[in-house]
């Protein structure tokens, strides 16, 4: 998705947190969300990602969790883009 967007373009995100544990891993719940130490953490039974590895350094994450509804919000903004030519 990041990869899609233009610059200063925002994926956004909202999910349940850890839902794929709270549904036993059936039918489209294979993967969990959730919030650790301010990083988005991906992860199942046999693999755990953290996105802002995944990112260019540059790529601004902002994550917002209400446990009272078991909810987290994720926003991934594209910085503008250097606009650098060569004559």
């Amino acid at each position: 998705m990041y990869e899609l967007i233009k610059p200063t373009g925002s994926v956004l995100l909202g999910h349940h947190i850890n839902v794929a544990v709270s549904e036993n891993y059936t039918g489209l719940h294979q993967w969990n969300l959730c919030e650790e130490n301010g990083r988005l953490a991906v992860w199942n039974k046999n693999e755990k990602h953290f996105i802002d590895e995944e990112l260019p350094a540059n790529a601004e994450v902002q994550i917002t969790t209400s446990e009272e509804q078991n909810w987290i919000t994720v926003s991934i903004k594209k910085p503008e883009q250097n606009m650098s030519f060569a004559i």
